[in-house]
Order: structure tokens, then C-alpha cells, then sequence
């Protein structure tokens, strides 16, 4: 069974939703209008609302060498642009406790456990993303103030990798005809 998002929002939602509140306030803010983080953000930190302690310098690298890691592709012996590092969490033991921190392999050095735990994790994060999806299409199409019914979205992504694994550049075709040579 699923457990509720509401309710369960962390310290720092709590505050991110104080800063919106506020500036919605603030700027009477009409019910349906955009909300803009780029607006809000300097406005915030101008009036005191918000101060960050810089992070130690340690979780500041650690972040950029795992946002690295996450972003890295190479070409495979078949010429596929692949995800070169794949990741997993572990719990390690600091002086603050235990905190989850990500491991990661290269692709073609990854033992099978780790690359198929790895592998899962993204899929999961993909059903996640098309149930709420899904719940967010029933809910807009029952509650939305136009009265407006979006179509059921296909959540069937198999024709849409297919496409994109298709060639983007075709062989010039015949003298003045087209690549299909029709």
C-alpha cells in the first residue's frame, strides 16, 4: 500500500511552502495565476526571509562529482551513447549518524547485482512518474476550472523509444529525389 505524500512534508518544504505563501500574500497572488521561483527567490532573500549556511566545501564537491557521475555518457563497441556510471545507495557511518550515499560503476565493470538493482531503481522512478501522472490527468480533468477533458494519456512508452532509436540523418537519396526515393 502506498503511503500519502500529504502530511509528510519535510523541514524544508515546510519552509519552501512559507516563502510561497508569503510572497503570494504579499503580491496578492489571484487563485490559477503563474508561480515563479525566479520571482520569488530574490524577492525572499532581500527581505531576510531566507539564509542558507554555505554548504562545507566536502558536500559541495561530493554533489558536483555525482552530478558528473550522473551525467556522463560514452559510445559502446556498437556505437550506442550509453550511461557510463550507474548508481546504488549503501548506508555509511559518519560521525552524524548513518546517511545514504550513492555508489557507483561503470557500466561495462558493474558486478550483474549492482547494474540490475541500478536498473530497477530507474524503472521504478519511471512508474512513479506515469502513476502520478495518470492521477494528476484524472484529477485536472474532473476538478479544472474550464470544464476541459484532456485525453486519457498513453502511457505505453515502447513506440516512443522506438522512434527515438531511429536514424536522425538519412543517405542522400537518387539525383533530386528524396531519401525514400519516392
Amino acid at each position: 500500500m502506498r503511503r500519502s505524500k500529504i502530511g509528510r512534508k519535510s523541514k524544508r518544504a515546510k519552509e519552501m511552502q512559507f516563502l510561497v505563501e508569503r510572497y503570494q500574500a504579499t503580491h496578492r497572488h489571484e487563485d490559477g495565476g503563474p508561480i515563479e521561483p525566479h520571482k520569488i527567490a530574490p524577492w525572499a532573500i532581500k527581505r531576510g526571509l531566507w539564509r542558507e549556511p554555505p554548504p562545507p566545501p566536502e558536500e559541495v564537491l561530493r554533489k558536483q562529482i555525482a552530478s558528473y557521475l550522473k551525467n556522463d555518457y560514452v559510445l559502446d563497441p556498437q556505437s550506442r551513447e550509453v550511461k557510463k556510471n550507474h548508481a546504488m545507495p549503501t548506508e555509511v557511518k559518519t560521525s552524524d549518524g548513518v546517511r545514504r550515499y550513492w555508489i557507483y560503476y561503470d557500466i561495462f565493470h558493474a558486478p550483474p547485482r549492482h547494474m540490475l538493482g541500478s536498473l530497477q531503481l530507474r524503472r521504478r522512478g519511471m512508474v512513479d512518474d506515469a502513476r502520478q501522472m495518470y492521477i494528476d490527468w484524472a484529477s485536472y480533468n474532473d476538478n479544472n476550472v474550464f470544464g476541459a477533458k484532456l485525453a486519457e494519456p498513453d502511457l505505453n512508452l515502447s513506440k516512443d523509444v522506438e522512434d527515438s532509436l531511429r536514424p536522425t540523418e538519412w543517405p542522400e537519396g537518387p539525383e533530386g529525389g528524396d531519401p525514400a526515393g519516392v
